[in-house]
């Protein structure tokens, strides 16, 4: 019970400290509200999940051990977050509930799947997930007991926590972001977020194992 404990600190601490996940659920909640910026949290849940059962398989510990295919997760884990920086930086700051017109013409609002499929990715390109996973679960690991059982409770409490954690941000951006009103608070965390990915894009690809 003290070593599950001692995961929950830890697994907390890495949920609430600034990641691109992070900056990511900030960013959808002041943009999109909490109702779509849960979708992102989704899929960073998803993510978590297969990076995960990933883990318990044995594959990441495969990659790991592969320099050519840890260094392809890295570089396309870092062009992806570049490119996603970009994109966010480039985008303009608008909260979708409320009726947005461009050149008179209401705007298309961006879908649910778009936001989901765009958390599931930040969260599978990050090969620093993939040694998280392999390096920590295992220590909370007893060989003596059923791994199916013991890998099931570490997940579920880490993927409770990583849920609370984006969510608490996404719904802090977006009541920060109605409270002040207008989209300049959107467009300063656009740019922000973005050249935030930026650096993490950068970051990733000089990480090593």
């Amino acid at each position: 019970m003290v070593e599950y404990f001692v995961f929950l600190s830890i697994s907390a601490a890495t949920s609430f400290s600034p990641g691109p996940a992070v900056f990511l659920s900030i960013r959808n909640g002041a943009t999109y509200g909490l109702g779509k910026a849960f979708y992102g949290v989704l899929g960073n849940t998803s993510g978590i999940i297969l990076l995960a059962t990933a883990s318990a398989l044995g594959l990441s510990a495969v990659i790991l051990a592969s320099s050519t295919a840890f260094l392809a997760i890295k570089i396309l884990g870092g062009c992806y977050l570049i490119y996603l920086g970009i994109k966010i930086w480039l985008s303009k700051g608008s909260f979708e509930p409320i009726p947005l017109v461009s050149n008179g013409k209401p705007t298309k609002e961006r879908s649910k799947l778009s936001i989901y499929k765009e958390g599931f990715l930040v969260c599978i390109t990050n090969p620093k997930a993939i040694v998280f996973f392999t390096a920590l679960f295992p220590q909370f690991i007893d060989p003596s007991k059923s791994f199916t059982g013991q890998f099931l409770t570490l997940l579920t409490g880490f993927l409770i926590q990583s849920v609370l954690c984006m969510t608490s941000y996404a719904a802090l951006s977006s009541k920060l972001h109605l409270k002040l009103g207008s989209t300049n608070l959107a467009q300063w965390i656009n740019k922000f977020t973005g050249a935030v990915f930026i650096v993490f894009g950068a970051a990733i690809m000089k990480f090593n194992r």
